[in-house]
């Protein structure tokens, strides 16, 4: 876990993706152990249960998870919607937010998400202005740099930047990885043995979440 007051960047080892029934987890999360309540509960407009997967860029432990919840993500039912909000603990982050949505927009996140994440936690390309030279390390990647400079400067990206902040201040988020569920719960891998086990209390709050709806 990286909490906006230890913000660490170092190397880490891409953990290989193990089935979630290997892993023993509690079948009735306990509050205050497995997760914690929403309060107030951050309202859904949607029909589909939320699972809200928040990272940072900058957060090592989300290098580690994210080779873990991204292949568990495409095999969750229809009825729940999963997303990543990027956080960026101040506005000296923002542009570590706007790069995640910028790729979103070139549809480039498949190709260039993991190997941004690497370049930032193995520190292989210096951020020191960050918007600079994450421009920098895209145009190295292949991107066109008008391109590029558009999509990252856009309305578009501009706002899902500031929705992501609003979100995960509603949600509570003060650490990195976690996961809400629904507005309504929070859970993260530091409160579950493994960080697979966590992803069955997710699916479990997901399930509790959808019940109560009906």
């Amino acid at each position: 876990m990286i909490s906006r007051r230890n913000l660490l960047t170092f190397s880490a080892a891409s953990l290989a993706s193990l089935p979630l029934s290997a892993f023993a987890t509690p079948t009735a999360p306990v509050e205050g152990k497995e997760y914690t309540m929403v309060r107030p509960v951050v309202p859904m407009k949607g029909k589909k249960i939320e699972v809200v997967y928040f990272f940072s860029y900058t957060c090592p432990h989300c290098f580690r998870f994210d080779p873990i919840i991204e292949p568990w993500s495409k095999k969750l039912p229809s009825w729940i919607d999963f997303k990543l909000n990027p956080v960026a603990w101040d506005s000296r982050l923002d542009p570590f937010v706007k790069t995640y949505y910028a790729l979103e927009s070139l549809g480039l996140l498949p190709k260039l998400h993991m190997k941004f994440f690497e370049s930032v936690i193995y520190q292989t390309h210096k951020y020191e202005n960050p918007a600079a030279d994450i421009a920098d390390f895209m145009v190295k990647a292949g991107v066109n740099a008008k391109q590029w400079n558009s999509a990252y400067n856009s309305f578009g990206v501009a706002n899902k930047t500031r929705a992501a902040s609003r979100l995960w201040q509603s949600y509570g988020i003060d650490a990195t990885p976690m996961i809400g569920i629904d507005g309504k719960y929070v859970t993260g891998p530091h409160m579950t043995p493994t960080r697979e086990s966590d992803l069955v209390v997710v699916e479990t709050l997901a399930q509790r979440a959808r019940k109560a709806r009906l």
